[in-house]
């Protein structure tokens, strides 16, 4: 079993703030561009995104944890070259997201917090669900992008989502 990360990098939100939900947050060193919340994220150095890193303010926060979602092929290869574990986490669905939840908390030490949240997240879900029951559901359109100032661009939670899981 590897020592436990104390210098962890990851530009996913959702791992961000996973990771500070679990209390592991001291030890995130740094953060993709697009990583806003909690608002302590909004205070640590930025490292680009999954698709543009910069490699060079990666090298300089000395992770011994990198956390992508995805594939995240160059970010692979850049751990391979510098001997940084890589641990690729996967939140995409309800299940996966339990399955990370539980993942991370393992890798980080903070299991017994990653059961609670787990927990946590499914009474949530449930509370919601029993509110709604029995209420028409409407017709949703989530637009998670666009370009501004016109509709081009659209960006949208379809398909097999963890948004459209939650809508």
């Amino acid at each position: 079993q590897p020592a436990l990360p104390q210098r962890i990098v990851t530009m996913a939100p959702s791992v961000v703030e996973l990771l500070f939900a679990l209390g592991a947050g001291a030890r995130v060193a740094a953060v993709g561009d697009y990583c806003f919340h909690p608002p302590e994220a909004k205070l640590l150095p930025r490292i680009g995104g999954e698709f543009n890193p910069s490699f060079e303010r990666l090298v300089a926060q000395k992770p011994d944890l990198l956390i992508v979602q995805g594939k995240a092929e160059k970010l692979e290869a850049f751990c391979r070259q510098n001997g940084v574990r890589i641990l690729h986490a996967n939140t995409d669905t309800l299940a996966t997201l339990r399955s990370g939840v539980r993942e991370l908390g393992r890798v980080v030490g903070r299991e017994a917090e990653a059961g609670r949240l787990v927990a946590r997240i499914d009474l949530d879900l449930a509370t919601v669900a029993s509110r709604v029951a029995g209420r028409p559901r409407p017709k949703v359109f989530l637009c998670m992008g666009h370009s501004p100032g016109t509709l081009r661009s659209l960006a949208t939670a379809h398909g097999k989502s963890i948004l459209s899981e939650l809508l």
